[in-house]
């Protein structure tokens, strides 16, 4: 379906509410960090993506900025707090190129474990040891507010420590 024919408020869109839906060529318009959530646009309106139905053990929901394109995704329609939500399922609802966005989930030597050294890498690179290259940053940037400090080496040390 477009974006569009979806949309975001109450309308058109509920004949897809509980269905599962795929859409292409979208462009992230808006990003809401506080719900881990996306809006996204393939040019016929505005649609929402969340992590509610997220299945995490598979990998991690992807950090987005603004102007960044997802070739597809694929979710259920849900109507919440006055909005139609798209829920991706997994990492396989979701085509991205893989050269923008990244996945923040603290893996900074991209070794495939977020270990104690990804938080000595982390550490130096805020006292001003090193600088990291952008991936570094998209992946130490565990909190997506676009700076890599203290709070995502606190929330990389909880994910270690399972908390």
């Amino acid at each position: 379906i477009s974006s569009g024919a979806l949309g975001l408020s109450c309308g058109a869109g509920e004949m897809y509410e509980g269905m599962f839906v795929e859409l292409y060529n979208l462009t992230v318009e808006s990003v809401d960090s506080n719900y881990n959530s996306y809006y996204l646009n393939d040019g016929s309106g505005q649609v929402k993506i969340d992590d509610y139905f997220f299945d995490f053990a598979g990998g991690d929901w992807p950090t987005f900025v603004v102007g960044d394109t997802v070739d597809s995704i694929r979710g259920v329609v849900h109507y919440y707090f006055g909005e139609y939500v798209i829920y991706l399922r997994d990492l396989n609802d979701l085509n991205f190129d893989s050269n923008q966005g990244c996945i923040s989930d603290g893996d900074i030597n991209s070794d495939g474990t977020v270990n104690v050294v990804d938080v000595v890498t982390a550490v130096n690179f805020v006292l001003g040891l090193g600088e990291p290259s952008d991936e570094q940053l998209c992946k130490g940037d565990v909190n997506g507010d676009g700076v890599l400090n203290v709070v995502d080496i606190v929330v990389i040390v909880n994910n270690i420590l399972g908390g």
